[in-house]
């Protein structure tokens, strides 16, 4: 007799996987001191060309924006500081990372 093994059909989402972090929850300090935790679109602001490709890879590997920055910092290994008087944001409409004066 010939068993039959099924899978749910998930794909392993790799080592920094994890629930994407609720927007009511303020994000670590380490984020917070140098990006908006929240995308936004249409931003006016110098696009980072390291941080935007890091995002690009984020979207093709998971197949949508991340949620918030802090999800996205999970998948570096450290966060670039911005130049002096900006926020790093994640700009929704053309998916990518620009410095944004605050």
């Amino acid at each position: 007799m010939a068993g039959l093994v099924v899978g749910c059909g998930k794909k392993d989402a790799g080592p920094n996987a994890g629930p994407i972090p609720s927007p009511d929850v303020p994000p670590p300090p380490a984020v917070a001191a140098v990006a908006e935790n929240a995308p936004r679109a249409n931003v006016t602001g110098q696009p980072d060309q390291f941080l935007t490709a890091q995002l690009q890879a984020f979207v093709t590997s998971q197949g949508r924006l991340p949620g918030n920055f802090t999800e996205f910092a999970r998948h570096l290994v450290s966060i670039p500081k911005p130049p002096n008087g900006t926020k790093w944001v994640i700009d929704s409409s053309d998916k990518s990372v620009k410095a944004v004066a605050q």
